[in-house]
């Protein structure tokens, strides 16, 4: 899966409507996401994890609190992820449920998949169902696979940053070379960012140096 676009509305600290561009990147191949603890780096995997599945990328937020509390009334909550698979083009848009200030009814989750075809399927169930047969795999796999090895996957590290996870396992006969990056900031608050590349293709190591950082500071 390749991510083109994404748009954030009223989605955990993001209060008005942000799109972001994934394809300016795409020349280059690689990318790190990087920024001070709170930025909102977590919050974009959990907008992308939440389109797909309709769930959070870890188990600590659920669906119901991601509407910003400092959002205008005007402003609707949803996530809407453009993306490429097999050269195939789809668009998904997806809400949760949340209550605004001042009604008693909450606005319920609502959740549309534009297909290659142009057809759309409409509702959770369908949705979610067809989520599944595109992908080929559930929430669980993805966030294991995906997230955490680096497609789009950082944990906090420490209270200053990030590890951005390297290539997903894959049982793909493929030439595949892995890349971690570690941004740290050390005790005099200077920033640095330090970039492992796999030595051999198909090695995995830097994907198996992220799991052992993942672990020790998840504990």
């Amino acid at each position: 899966m390749v991510p083109n676009t994404l748009i954030i509305s009223a989605f955990g600290p993001y209060r008005n409507t942000i799109k972001i561009d994934f394809e300016q990147f795409k020349q280059d191949g690689l990318f790190l996401i990087t920024g001070p603890t709170g930025s909102g780096k977590t919050m974009i995997f959990d907008a992308i994890t939440f389109a797909l599945y309709g769930v959070s990328s870890g188990s600590e937020r659920s669906s119901e609190h991601f509407r910003c509390d400092s959002a205008d009334i005007s402003v609707a909550t949803y996530v809407e992820l453009d993306f490429l698979l097999h050269n195939d083009h789809y668009i998904i848009r997806r809400s949760p449920k949340y209550f605004i200030e001042g009604r008693k009814t909450p606005k319920m989750p609502t959740a549309t998949l534009t297909l290659p075809n142009k057809k759309i399927v409409d509702g959770l169930k369908e949705v979610n169902a067809k989520i599944k047969e595109i992908l080929g795999i559930d929430e669980k796999q993805f966030k294991h696979h995906s997230l955490a090895k680096g497609i789009v996957g950082a944990v906090t590290f420490g209270a200053t940053g990030a590890v951005l996870g390297s290539i997903p396992k894959t049982k793909t006969k493929r030439e595949v070379t892995g890349y971690s990056f570690i941004t740290y900031t050390d005790s005099e608050e200077s920033k640095t960012t330090i970039v492992f590349r796999d030595k051999q293709s198909n090695s995995l190591v830097c994907a198996k140096m992220v799991d052992t950082l993942n672990s020790k500071m998840c504990k």
